[in-house]
């Protein structure tokens, strides 16, 4: 028996054993999936068409799809592999897929087993670059069926609560947890089962991790129902005091194992006072120098990241990156090393962050969005005009005061060029996911200046229209929707957008890059011609 599996990947078997070769052909593995998903009722041969080869003539596409056909009966060595005339279907006898069986067990409402069948997101890393229509079908096809796995699974463990059987449910929640790691309502329940097993000190962990996973890779805020659990958790766990205690600037309150390494190893010329913020980078410190006491803030790179860094080539790409200047960039400041960590210092920045007006201002003025995009299109061009791209731009990373100005510049460019191997070959892609570049999502070879350029495409796009675009709490499915089509377009979302800027936007975000604008430089110029002419709304 031949066996397709869809959940995690796409792999096709033989009586247990992995089939390699012409079988399994991206294409083909294409066509038996959606052969699988349409089950017995099949699948019409114009559909199919279009899916798979959307750019050919009609004849010479059907034609296409015949001899494709021919191939897979030939290469599985199963000519009745494939029944149908006009409308195609899989042979149960010859095949059977993990998607058949988990679509019938939803049919029946046989949530337990739908549950168990779901180890992952349906074609998981799965691309046809020539097929768009394909791209739209999977992405829809993987979104339903998480979406009904997710379903099952909660169904499932609220009938283990209601057993008593607590352990199993948390079990589930914690699957739940780890397919949709930045849903709040996952979280949640998460924390609730945690807190009425009795481990609430498990549940407010979850709900730190969660806050800072939001605030990393979707640089939101938790949601309220995470937030005000989590409020209500410490409210109820309390011990009553007579006063509170008094804690110093460096006290016990913020004394976790990582400050005081850190704080340890740099004392020599910092007093390290406190955690201030995290990223996927660098930990950020509030300090003040050992000698002055002037104020100081460090961002030391995260352990991870310099266990596979090339310390040398670290440090020089730091230096490099404090080497541009202007009025509207925030310099990284001086490059350190000291005790094994690898650290840059630079007088406290407290210009409110684009992402805090962003929470208050969903949508701003079109006039403001162009002077911040203009700002940081000159910061862009600036690095550009160094070789220094930014590679995690992102509305944290803006400033804004008197004037607006870009953080982190070079920061992201420097630690990927010091790691010894590529990040990608992980899975993961080093920034945040939902400003980054579909190249740097699919790990792919990255040109700077038009990834930064497609970044701050979607912070443009998100001051205008009220949210990213492929705006999801579920990074899979960001990465899907960007690898697969464009975004709608801004003036489909704020009809007072003028024209020109939304052609302007759409290019910024094109998925291909050399669809894009050609360079920061020619952007500033376009957003300012822009700017002239734009009405206030």
């Amino acid at each position: 028996m031949i066996e397709l599996g869809t959940f995690g990947g796409a792999v096709l078997t033989r009586d247990g054993e992995p089939l390699a070769g012409k079988a399994v052909q991206r294409r083909r593995l294409a066509l038996l999936a959606v052969l699988a998903c349409a089950g017995a009722r099949g699948v019409s041969r114009d559909k199919l068409v279009a899916l798979l080869w959307p750019e050919q003539e009609s004849e010479s596409a059907r034609h296409a799809l015949s001899q494709w056909l021919f191939l897979l009966r030939r290469d599985l060595q199963t000519p009745d592999l494939v029944t149908g005339s006009s409308d195609l279907r899989l042979n149960p006898e010859r095949i059977v897929a993990d998607v058949m069986r988990f679509d019938e067990a939803i049919a029946r409402r046989d949530v337990r087993a739908a549950a168990e069948l779901y180890t992952g997101p349906f074609f998981d890393g799965f691309h046809l670059d020539d097929a768009p229509e394909f791209e739209r079908w999977i992405d829809a096809e993987r979104a339903r069926r998480e979406h009904e796995a997710l379903d099952a699974m909660e169904t499932v463990a609220r009938d283990a609560e209601a057993r008593g059987d607590v352990a199993h449910a948390i079990a589930l929640l914690r699957r739940i947890v780890a397919l949709d790691p930045l849903s709040g309502r996952a979280a949640a329940n998460l924390m609730r089962a945690l807190a009425a097993a009795g481990d609430t000190a498990a549940a407010l962990q979850h709900a730190r991790s969660h806050e800072r996973a939001v605030r990393e890779e979707l640089e939101e805020s938790p949601s309220p129902e995470v937030a005000d659990l989590a409020m209500k958790l410490r409210t109820a766990t309390a011990a009553p005091s007579p006063r509170a205690p008094s804690v110093a600037r460096d006290g016990a309150a913020n004394a976790e194992p990582y400050l005081a390494f850190v704080r340890e190893r740099l004392m020599s010329r910092y007093a390290v006072h406190r955690i201030v913020g995290r990223t996927s980078l660098v930990t950020i410190f509030d300090a003040t120098g050992a000698r002055d006491d002037a104020p100081v803030m460090l961002r030391v790179i995260v352990p991870d990241l310099l266990s596979r860094a090339d310390t040398t080539r670290l440090v020089a790409g730091l230096e490099a990156a404090a080497r541009p200047r202007g009025e509207h960039i925030a310099p990284i400041g001086d490059v350190g090393v000291l005790g094994g960590l690898v650290f840059t210092a630079t007088s406290p920045l407290v210009a409110p962050a684009l992402r805090e007006r962003l929470e208050v201002e969903r949508h701003l003025k079109i006039d403001a969005a162009l002077d911040i995009a203009i700002a940081v299109a000159a910061a862009l061009a600036c690095g550009d005009s160094h070789g220094i791209p930014h590679l995690d731009l992102t509305p944290r990373r803006i400033l804004l005061d008197s004037q607006t100005r870009l953080a982190d510049l070079g920061l992201m460019h420097a630690v990927v060029g010091s790691l010894t191997h590529n990040p990608a070959e992980s899975g993961a892609a080093l920034g945040t996911p939902a400003y980054l570049s579909p190249e740097q999502l699919a790990g792919e070879a990255v040109n700077g200046s038009l990834s930064d350029i497609y970044s701050l495409g979607c912070i443009l796009y998100q001051m205008l229209a009220g949210e990213p675009p492929h705006s999801s709490t579920n990074t899979r499915a960001l990465v899907a929707r960007r690898l697969g089509h464009e975004p709608p377009r801004v003036r489909e979302l704020r009809e007072s957008v003028p024209a020109a800027l939304d052609g302007l936007v759409a290019r910024m975000v094109a998925r291909i890059p050399a669809d894009r604008v050609p360079s920061a430089s020619a952007l500033h110029e376009e957003l300012r011609a822009i700017r002239a002419t734009a009405g206030r709304d």
